[in-house]
């Protein structure tokens, strides 16, 4: 839901901006990476979690509640196209880390197709509830209705550690994570198999951001 928003405050300024937009995407995300990796490592999963996601919410809500104050509305634009792209990290991040986390490698084999299925629908329907309540919320008020899909997250999160492990290892989610904010730069040097990932993930990016930015040329329209 959050995309097409992003895609439209993205061009307020210009396509030519697009290549600051992302400039400034990559410097928040090595500012906010080490906090991040300090926050993970110092409370337990089942706090850690929905403060991530409420922190998030809350954010939704702040960029809701800006157009009523005399504030530039180009900057604001800006700020969000960042946001929602460093968001969109985060979130994929925290919920797949969660799944790992949760179950077993040969739990995981099992409903991995459907979170996966659950994923794809989520992209396909995303838009199409943005086009439908678009017109009668106006795209201001989607940020609450993103909000309380979150809040909902949230829900889900609670009910998935309740139901996913026996009652002997309830405990276990209410112990600190560990590990430290760069914990996971040096397990990435030390696995051949982890760096691949890495330069596929890398590659994927490159070429996204590409198609992008052609997009943003071409299907957008050449903004001044």
């Amino acid at each position: 839901m959050l995309r097409p928003l992003r895609d439209q405050t993205g061009i307020a300024g210009g396509t030519k901006k697009l290549p600051w937009l992302f400039t400034a995407t990559f410097v928040s995300l090595l500012v906010a990476q080490p906090i991040y990796g300090a926050v993970v490592a110092r409370l337990p999963r089942v706090r850690f979690i929905p403060i991530i996601y409420h922190f998030f919410v809350a954010n939704l809500v702040l960029f809701w509640l800006l157009p009523f104050f005399d504030i530039e509305k180009l900057i604001v634009a800006r700020v969000f196209f960042v946001w929602v792209s460093v968001f969109n990290l985060f979130a994929v991040a925290v919920f797949w880390s969660f799944m790992a986390d949760l179950f077993t490698p040969e739990q995981g084999k099992r409903p991995f197709g459907f979170i996966g299925a659950g994923g794809t629908a989520g992209a396909l329907l995303g838009p199409l509830i943005t086009i439908w309540l678009s017109g009668p919320l106006g795209p201001v008020n989607l940020l609450i209705v993103a909000a309380v899909f979150l809040e909902s997250a949230v829900l889900c999160v609670h009910r998935i550690e309740q139901v996913a492990k026996p009652p002997t290892e309830v405990d276990a989610s209410a112990r600190r994570i560990g590990g430290s904010a760069f914990a996971g730069l040096s397990e990435l040097m030390r696995s051949p198999y982890l760096l691949g990932v890495a330069g596929w993930v890398s590659l994927l990016s490159f070429g996204a951001t590409i198609a992008y930015f052609a997009q943003g040329q071409h299907g957008f329209g050449d903004v001044p």
